[in-house]
């Protein structure tokens, strides 16, 4: 294993990150506790809001945070072993890590709708084109942690339909650090095109299309890609 090279410096929401979970690991932010809000972090901190509101999905995606529409993010009851948990660099991706999990997906997740559109059910297109709806109603609610659960639901569905055991398990595998991610991206990006993307593929995939539903996942997915490098480009200036 190579142990030598250049380390790449932390990104400001890295940091304010690691800020807040020493407050809640050292118990000076107890259980209940209701976190300053964004705009007072990011001048306590002396970062940009996008920092701020970045770490805090983070540490909500680990369930560490809860946000409550309205009132704020609290600290929830946890183990002192989650923080510790050899998980916890999977779930807490950076930009870059993001990019290649997408990068990654896109090859699994284009041949998982070619097989979907062949081997799809009534049924399952039911539950496809409901999880579609659902989506587009929590988008509108602004529930983005419900969001980001429907959102991973929709993909998993897919796999489901693709009929491919390694195909369906390996997205299931990859649930904890894709909902970290879609939570994050959900409350910083323009949704009715997202949600407009997935709308069409559950309709190419009904028509037994597989070309279009693999043509319209990759488009997602690169779409998703593009956002990470923005916000990534906009948080570090």
């Amino acid at each position: 294993m190579q142990t030598t090279g250049p380390i790449e410096a932390p990104t400001k929401s890295d940091l304010v990150f690691q800020r807040l979970l020493e407050n809640i690991r050292t118990g000076r932010w107890a259980v209940g506790f209701r976190l300053p809000s964004e705009n007072e972090l990011a001048r306590s901190f002396v970062v940009s809001r996008n920092s701020v509101r970045s770490a805090i999905q983070r540490l909500a995606a680990l369930g560490i945070l809860e946000p409550r529409n309205g009132e704020g993010s609290f600290v929830k009851p946890y183990s002192a072993d989650l923080i510790a948990n050899s998980l916890l660099s999977m779930l807490v991706l950076n930009p870059d890590e993001i990019v290649a999990l997408l990068e990654f997906r896109k090859g699994i997740e284009i041949s998982s709708c070619e097989l979907a559109a062949k081997k799809k059910t009534d049924a399952q297109i039911a539950e496809l084109e409901g999880i579609a709806g659902a989506m587009r109603s929590l988008a509108a609610a602004g529930n983005y942690p419900e969001f980001a659960r429907i959102d991973y639901g929709f993909h998993a569905c897919v796999a489901r339909m693709s009929g491919n055991f390694f195909i369906e398990n390996v997205i299931r595998m990859l649930e904890a650090p894709i909902s970290s991610h879609f939570e994050a991206m959900s409350r910083r990006m323009e949704l009715d095109g997202y949600i407009d993307l997935h709308e069409r593929i559950a309709h190419a995939i009904k028509n037994g299309d597989p070309e279009a539903a693999s043509s319209l996942m990759k488009e997602s997915l690169e779409k998703s890609i593009a956002e990470v490098l923005a916000f990534d480009k906009g948080e570090n200036r």
